[in-house]
């Protein structure tokens, strides 16, 4: 569309609804599980997201944090489907809030380009990845968050209108791309279980957005994609410590170590230098 380079649209941003539901994330946060329990001589699961507390405080804890983080994700993106409908109803061009480069109006669009799009099929391409994506970050990275998202957001638009071509780049792809890198490198970063699962499942399912981070359909701002995922990278290194880590589980083998290590000590100090005693055990010092 000459005047204005929406990105996403077309299924051709990777974030369409081929790559992945929210259902089967959620099916998969809720599902993460824990430590076996043995009841009545069946093993049974208790399905959970931390996995060193199992009391039912904890899940319905976890259950909740869960819901918590479903409807704030998916009323941001009602937000942006009740600004497209507008946009329809009211006949407004998007290109007018969309990031110009090096053009002093265009500065408008670093605030105001992700919440406009070139029509339905751009923002459902969109939505389905903004959907798993905001609530995986929501839920497992909410401190490291708060600060990720507005790098991600501002960041990737002050880029594009320093360095992208003389166009009007629109749309929301270019967070879901920062989300996704973001939360990819969260888990090698900090490499503990949940983190890891959470990096290789967004790995999975969204890793096709790699490709829109190079230059193809010039209707693609593959600029915006780019400069979104390099944020998310950022973002990611600076803060991956800023949401604790979960207590390391200790399993058999670990408390077996423990009792080989303090195995045959009863609080003395013993003198291995002295020669044993007539039974064979080792001499102490008093």
């Amino acid at each position: 569309m000459v005047g204005v380079q929406a990105f996403g649209s077309e299924n051709l941003s990777g974030t369409d609804t081929k790559t992945g539901s929210p259902h089967f994330l959620l099916r998969y946060v809720t599902c993460f599980y824990s430590p076996r329990h043995h009841v009545g001589g069946m093993a049974r699961l208790n399905f959970d997201l931390d996995p060193t507390d199992t009391s039912a405080a904890s899940v319905a804890a976890d259950k909740r944090k869960l819901r918590r983080a479903w409807w704030l994700t998916l009323a941001c993106v009602g937000v942006l489907w009740v600004i497209l409908l507008l946009q329809w109803a009211l006949g407004f061009d998007p290109g007018r809030l969309g990031v110009w480069p090096r053009q002093e109006a265009g500065l408008l669009g670093v605030l105001t380009a992700p919440l406009v799009h070139e029509g339905f099929a751009h923002l459902a391409a969109n939505s389905s990845a903004l959907l798993v994506l905001g609530v995986l970050a929501l839920r497992v990275y909410p401190r490291a968050l708060r600060i990720a998202l507005p790098v991600v957001w501002l960041g990737s638009g002050a880029l594009v209108w320093w360095l992208a071509r003389p166009s009007s780049h629109i749309g929301a792809s270019g967070i879901a791309v920062g989300l996704m890198l973001f939360l990819f490198a969260m888990g090698l970063l900090r490499r503990e279980r949940l983190a890891i699962v959470t990096s290789m499942v967004v790995f999975f399912l969204y890793g096709s957005m790699l490709h829109s981070m190079l230059p193809g359909d010039p209707h693609i701002s593959f600029e915006y994609h780019l400069f979104g995922g390099f944020c998310g990278l950022l973002s990611a290194f600076f803060l991956y410590r800023r949401d604790p880590l979960p207590p390391r589980k200790l399993y058999s083998w670990d408390l077996e170590d423990e009792d080989e290590d303090t195995a045959g000590t009863d609080g003395l100090e013993y003198d291995h230098d002295a020669p044993p005693m007539s039974d064979g055990r080792p001499r102490h010092s008093l």
